[in-house]
């Protein structure tokens, strides 16, 4: 009612309002009705009441523009309970048992709804908490018995203030145990242990009232008294029935015998069956022994053993042992294994988290006792031994040593050895073990890395045996290329002590200290003691450069140990680094090298690693084709040429996969005798000769490193690398003709590494080669050019070697003036290598400089 007057009054304001307007006509439209706000439910405070009380809710509701019309009261959670009303603002319940919780939640909602309709609701949460009294426990008071007695607990004392004991659990917390009868009644029994002095039993008692509470735990002792003139037989064990092999000792173990209230205080051993008697050692202790007779079949023998105690009784117990041939031999196996740490492929450092366990294969292994070794064989190919000894022939230990060795058609001898130690070889001692009657299966033998987590803390047993894994690789992929491989035998020096430093100028102190200046392969005079003969030397000075785990590094030099025995190489070695324009004979041995580790490996990443913890280093990959200054003069283009020859990817102008075997049959075959100097001319020439169906393919991965002369002589080369002069480099080689006048050459130092302050004598056009025909046997006259202050040499070679004669107007060494060498000749093909002395590292490349001279060949009478 007092709405719509409300409303008429607004209807008459806003008529008059028109009116006053003036003019318009048009009327007004009327405002909209107001909006209904909801009401507000209040359920109430939360409420805190005991269980099985009456709760009276306290709900109010408010309307801000009308009034409450109706109240509803719903349950929303905890157990139910009936309302006294659910329709007024503060009904009643009764609230609910807890059972045996300690409380439960009761919530309630207050739904409230105003004369428009419109509902609001809140909600009250009644805790209600239990009244219900723990139970309490009563386990009887404490007792003292008799052994083997019968014993009665009595918890009837238990008790519930306000209500029942529904519930016993007995459980026994100390002494010997006892077997409780009636362990969830109030009064269990048990029978009392025999013993041989006093002892304390302890048993707890819990109770639970029947609203499911439990008790706290009451303890009762019982006291057990030992009766004199009770006495329990002892238990005698003989073991278990045993098998043994004829002349094996056989122990006899009765120690598991017992009297559980006295001292057992003798034993008895006898035989009581077999085809013969055996001589029992120690028959009257509790362990007996005797050796198993000599059978041809499996046969049974039976011993009693009796014990006696402290009080006279006795009692026995038998065991049979099976005694068997013995076998005519006892196999020993095992597998030895070393720590192999690969590379960070980001850092290019050592990753020691990605360590694993790698086979040491085909490593020389012994078996041996005392000091002699019983036998000798190698591990297989997954780091497995063997071996058959006699059975009970004592005690042995294993050896692996870092060598690997083969006889008989194919042959090596590879030894990793410590250069610091007198050449000591690396070996891994497994520990003792006794041979008996029954094959062995030895524990793995590992050689670990010595790593402790930020330095190296143990002995670096592990690295000779990696660095023995990566000649491995190469003798296995070389072996299935030649079944006939034979290599003569080459130590590899390596050493904790082998760092990157000079050392003094004695070469054979400084190996033997360790100052090896790098990685490298070299062979050494009968002179040089210990080091004679192929030696090649890898760095391990931890923080500074360890290349045992270099694979790569370790391949290489191992490549020019190949070179060197079963192939040819012209190196004149020295110091190279990426991009340098080397020596065309040191270009083709350096890229050759890291060709040949990928090959062998099968991985194109060389990785060098080096500085703190070996954390760091640097890498290039093989199947990169971009260089800094590509050509003939370059181990990049050499090492990618040579790899894309032999793999199976195509990238690029690459479409050739040669693999292993033709490049194997140049290298030990026409690269040996070939009349050039050894280089990328003559390795891809003799390729295309005996691969003639792919030289469309050989040329074009060729021209991709920007080399493209043709023969053995790189004829019509045109790769000056920016000569200025172009002849300064090219040609390649200057044909000499008997009497057909001279050629002018030039030695220069134009192509020295970045950084180096003096020329290292290994560069490109520091030497200058030629070739010559001599038509018959006869004097030959070589005529070369020689200002006061140059010293222009000429030695002569012949298919790689030199033939001692040595064009040089003053000497090695001597500046002079022009003049002649003459020298009694055969028939035949040479090349020499002409060069200013001290544009050499055979001269003092402080004093290089472009020198240039003519050079002639001429009949002498």
């Amino acid at each position: 009612m007092k709405k719509s007057l409300q409303l008429a009054q607004l209807v008459l304001v806003c008529l008059f309002l028109s009116a006053c307007g003036g003019g318009g006509g048009g009327g007004s439209t009327p405002p909209p009705p107001p909006v209904n706000t909801a009401p507000t439910s209040n359920a109430g405070p939360d409420q805190s009441v005991d269980e099985n009380t009456t709760v009276t809710l306290a709900g109010t509701g408010s309307d801000s523009d009308g009034t409450i019309s109706s109240f509803a009261w719903t349950q929303s959670s905890g157990p139910t309970v009936t309302l006294s009303d659910a329709s007024i603002a503060a009904p009643t319940f009764d609230a609910p048992s807890t059972g045996n919780a300690s409380s439960v939640t009761v919530v309630l909602t207050l739904t409230v709804t105003d004369d428009d309709g419109a509902t609001g609701s809140d909600s009250v949460s009644i805790t209600v908490n239990t009244t219900n009294q723990s139970p309490m426990a009563n386990a009887g008071p404490d007792q003292s018995v008799d052994e083997q007695s019968t014993v009665n607990l009595d918890g009837a004392g238990s008790s519930d203030p306000d209500g029942s004991v529904a519930a016993y659990v007995w459980t026994q917390t100390g002494g010997q145990n006892v077997t409780l009868s009636g362990a969830d009644t109030a009064t269990p029994s048990f029978t009392s242990p025999a013993i041989s002095s006093q002892e304390i039993l302890t048993f707890s008692l819990v109770v639970t009232d029947d609203r499911g509470t439990d008790s706290t735990a009451d303890v009762v002792e019982i006291t057990v008294n030992p009766v004199p003139t009770l006495n329990i037989p002892p238990t005698a064990d003989a073991g278990a029935d045993q098998s043994a092999t004829s002349n094996q000792v056989v122990n006899l173990d009765g120690s598991n015998s017992s009297d559980i209230d006295g001292t057992i205080i003798s034993y008895a051993w006898s035989q009581t069956a077999g085809p013969e008697m055996v001589s029992i050692n120690n028959a009257t202790m509790a362990m007996a022994s005797f050796t198993a007779p000599v059978v041809t079949a499996d046969t049974t023998y039976t011993f009693e053993l009796v014990v006696t105690d402290n009080e006279g009784s006795s009692a026995s117990d038998s065991v049979d042992v099976i005694v068997s041939p013995a076998p005519s031999s006892v196999t020993i196996t095992g597998k030895a294994t070393y720590d192999n740490v690969p590379h960070n492929t980001v850092t290019n450092g050592l990753n020691y988290a990605g360590t694993t366990q790698d086979p040491i294969r085909r490593a020389v292994v012994e078996l041996i006792q005392g000091a002699t070794i019983i036998h000798s064989d190698l591990t297989d190919i997954d780091g497995n031994y063997s071996f058959t000894v006699n059975p009970n022939s004592g005690s042995y230990f294993v050896r692996i040593k870092a060598r690997t060795l083969l006889t008989g058609a194919a042959s090596w001898d590879v030894l990793v050895v410590d250069n610091t130690n007198s050449q000591a070889i690396y070996a891994l001692d497994g520990s003792s073990f006794e041979v008996l009657t029954s094959d062995i299966n030895r524990p793995t033998m590992n050689a670990g890395s010595g790593w402790g987590g930020s330095s190296y803390t143990g002995a670096r047993a592990a690295a000779p045996f990696h660095i023995l894994d990566r000649l491995v690789d190469g003798k296995l992929k070389l072996l299935a290329v030649d079944p006939n491989l034979t290599m003569p035998s080459v130590d590899v020096n390596w050493s904790v002590n082998n760092s990157p430093t000079s050392g003094s100028s004695d070469q054979l102190t400084n190996l033997r200290n360790g100052d090896i200046g790098t990685s490298f392969y070299s062979t050494f005079p009968s002179s040089a003691a210990e080091f004679a003969g192929p030696q090649f030397f890898i760095l391990g000075t931890q923080d500074v450069d360890t290349d045992e785990y270099d694979g790569h590094v370790v391949v290489h030099e191992w490549g020019h140990y190949f070179e060197n025995v079963l192939s040819r190489s012209d190196s004149l070695g020295g110091a190279h680094a990426g991009g340098d324009r080397l020596d065309m004979r040191v270009a083709f041995g350096e890229g050759f090298g890291n060709a040949w580790s990928a090959i062998i490996t099968d991985d194109t990443f060389y990785r060098d690693s080096l500085d703190s913890q070996q954390s760091q280093g640097f890498s290039f990959n093989m199947e990169s084709n971009s260089w800094s200054n590509p050509g003939w003069y370059s181990e990049g283009s050499v090492q990618s040429a040579l790899y894309d020859f032999y793999d199976s990817a195509d990238d690029g102008v690459d479409t050739l996969s040669l693999g292993l075997a033709p490049i194997y049959e140049v290298l030990t075959g026409l690269q040996i005798t070939t009349e050039a100097f050894t280089s990328i001319f003559s390795f891809s020439e003799y390729l295309r000769q005996q691969n003639s169906g792919d030289t469309v393919a050989i040329n074009a991965i060729l021209a991709g490193q920007s080399i493209t002369g043709d023969g053995i002589y790189g004829l019509n080369e045109t790769n000056d690398a920016g000569a200025v002069p172009s002849s300064n480099v090219l040609p390649v080689y200057t044909e000499l003709v008997v009497d057909g006048g001279f050629k002018q050459l030039c030695s220069v130092d134009d192509y020295d590494s970045t950084g180096q302050t003096a020329n290292s004598g290994n560069k490109l056009s520091n030497f200058r080669f030629v070739y010559f025909t001599i038509p018959s046997n006869g004097n030959y006259s070589f005529l070369v050019s020689s200002g006061a202050t140059q010293d222009i040499d000429m030695p002569i070679y012949q298919m790689g070697q030199d033939t001692g004669f040595f064009a040089a107007p003053g000497g090695d060494g001597d500046p002079g003036d022009a003049g002649d060498s003459t020298f009694t000749m055969t028939a035949g093909n040479y090349t020499a290598e002409v060069y200013e002395f001290d544009n050499t590292f055979r001269g003092n490349t402080a004093n290089s400089s472009d020198e240039c001279f003519t050079v002639e060949i001429v009949t002498a009478p």
